[in-house]
């Protein structure tokens, strides 16, 4: 059973990884999505009195952990080469930097469902290709903090403009379910000059 707390600000120092969290996340282009996005989706968090468990975001909390670690001097770069500012310089304080998250109670069990599951259900989903180019080309090549490369998005986009092969389109051979009988009075094309042999069929 799951009991909601709420949604609020958690100091950083306060939040434990999940222990034994078998995930091994990109923390690169989380980190690159949450200095050009910030923070849109919260951690969740299993409380149990004062300690603070991450069930689900355990690699957004690194992310958010290296940008602190790394400085606030290192986001310039990252400013000046994206032309935009660092949106966790701007929302998040400095002297005590922290991550949205959703605090909920619950069991052991459950807690470890949820890590798993949390985990699981983004590897076993699809993309609609046609559906991902039009997106990925409504940016107009401007895919910062997108987790995509513009040469991706290209091919996306090359990919969605060749069209399927319809093997239904292509006549197949397919041979006559009954064939024509002939008696002995066949109509025949050729003759013996000597015997008087007749045949049907190409003469050789």
């Amino acid at each position: 059973m799951t009991t909601t707390v709420g949604t609020e600000q958690v100091s950083l120092e306060d939040l434990t990884p999940f222990p034994g969290n078998a995930r091994r996340g990109n923390v690169d282009v989380i980190l690159d999505s949450l200095r050009a996005n910030g923070q849109y989706k919260p951690l969740t968090v299993r409380r149990q009195g004062e300690e603070l468990t991450i069930l689900a975001g355990n690699h957004t909390y690194l992310a958010l952990l290296r940008h602190e670690e790394s400085g606030r001097e290192a986001c310039q770069d990252w400013e000046l080469t994206h032309n935009r500012p660092c949106q966790l310089c701007i929302n998040v304080d400095a002297d005590d930097p922290t991550a949205l998250a959703h605090l909920i109670e619950c069991d052991d069990d459950t807690a470890t469902r949820i890590n798993l599951v949390d985990n699981k259900s983004a590897d076993d989903g699809d993309y609609d290709d046609e559906a991902l180019a039009a997106l990925l080309a409504s940016l107009d090549d401007d895919l910062v903090g997108t987790g995509y490369e513009v040469s991706e998005a290209d091919l996306f986009g090359q990919q969605a403009e060749t069209p399927e092969f319809d093997a239904t389109a292509v006549p197949a051979s397919v041979p006559p379910t009954e064939f024509p009988s002939y008696d002995e009075d066949i109509e025949t094309e050729h003759r013996c000059p000597k015997c008087g042999y007749e045949w049907s069929g190409k003469s050789r």
